[in-house]
């Protein structure tokens, strides 16, 4: 066989992540299938792009079941390969040595993309993600962070919420102009994560609209709180079941926020679905080291000390298309996602 026809051929029947994929492909895809915890935890974990070398992650680099509780594990489902990310709560408040998976973060180097204005600000950055709240096992007890008793794990799982100035299950990031992280990010829980009696209903919670500047107040005005501006939220069924998330950002001109946000929510192969658009304040993350993201990044984790959860990732990809495609897509580039109800 000719090779040229060869490479045709594997090419047209190599399998798609999901049912939507950006014209071009995506620039980076990380497909949920590694755990690797890096030995010097710096961009060689997971599959060999990442760390977890921040002020909001305590991996001790273990699987769910083995070390401390909790941990990620790259594990295999009806022939779906995926990532569980849980964290208990807080496990050194039972006497277990530091590092307890008390908070997972890690982080993927995104500055292959060329885009010098940032991610969040060029308008055409394509973030896709496939992802579920983890039920079944594997997954270690609850550890309370108040310290009053391990609980058998919920049978219905339990989802987050977003935290810390930006940080959540599923960030897109630049640095700012003091080289901090200014992030935007995302994260499923139940419609009312408080009540476990048969929860019907998914969360997809992100940063709130909290006026124009980046990181407003810093420590004393959180992004994610709704008590310091309106609260962003897009409602789904069946969070226990794969879905996936198609979003781009754009800087909002509303004078509201600082960006604006489009969320797809189980796209068909033209990137059309339920779809919700939002706007919000980006938060900055001190924490974020601008040597090893020194322009964009992306990261996924649990990085709250006294919140506990767990979630499956069957993939995380992006991209940046060039300026050809964004023409195809239409007007700014996000076309394909806007207002298609």
């Amino acid at each position: 066989m000719d090779k040229r026809l060869l490479v045709a051929v594997l090419l047209l029947t190599a399998p798609a992540l999901g049912a939507y994929v950006p014209p071009g492909g995506w620039d980076y895809v990380f497909e949920g299938d590694q755990a690797i915890a890096g030995p010097s935890n710096d961009n060689d974990s997971l599959d060999g792009s990442w760390d977890h070398n921040n002020s909001s992650d305590e991996w001790d680099g273990s699987g769910i079941g083995a070390g401390s509780p909790g941990g990620v594990s790259a594990l295999t489902e009806d022939d779906t390969d995926f990532l569980r990310i849980q964290d208990t709560g807080h496990p050194g408040k039972y006497a277990i040595p530091s590092p307890t998976n008390r908070k997972i973060y890690l982080c993927h180097n995104a500055t292959e993309v060329a885009e010098p204005a940032g991610i969040l600000d060029s308008g055409n950055f394509i973030f896709g993600f496939r992802a579920r709240i983890a039920t079944g096992d594997p997954l270690d007890d609850v550890h309370p962070a108040d310290g009053s008793g391990t609980v058998p794990w919920p049978d219905e799982g339990n989802g987050y919420v977003g935290h810390d100035r930006g940080k959540g299950n599923f960030v897109m990031g630049q640095a700012d102009a003091y080289r901090e992280g200014e992030q935007i990010a995302f994260s499923i829980a139940y419609l009312d994560p408080i009540q476990y009696g048969q929860p019907q209903r998914g969360l997809l919670n992100m940063n709130c609209a909290n006026g124009t500047v980046v990181g407003k107040g810093e420590y004393e005005s959180d992004p994610y709180d709704p008590g310091e501006g309106t609260l962003n939220s897009m409602v789904f069924n069946d969070p226990q079941n794969w879905h996936e998330f198609l979003i781009t950002v754009a800087p909002d001109l509303t004078g509201v926020g600082t960006h604006v946000v489009t969320v797809v929510i189980d796209p068909d192969d033209e990137g059309a679905g339920y779809t919700g658009e939002f706007i919000v304040t980006a938060g900055i993350d001190a924490s974020a080291r601008a040597d090893v993201y020194p322009v964009n990044f992306i990261a996924i984790g649990m990085g709250h000390t006294n919140q506990w959860g767990a979630f499956d990732l069957d993939y995380i990809a992006y991209q940046v298309p060039e300026p050809a495609t964004i023409a195809l897509l239409g007007l700014g580039g996000l076309a394909l996602l806007r207002r298609r109800k």
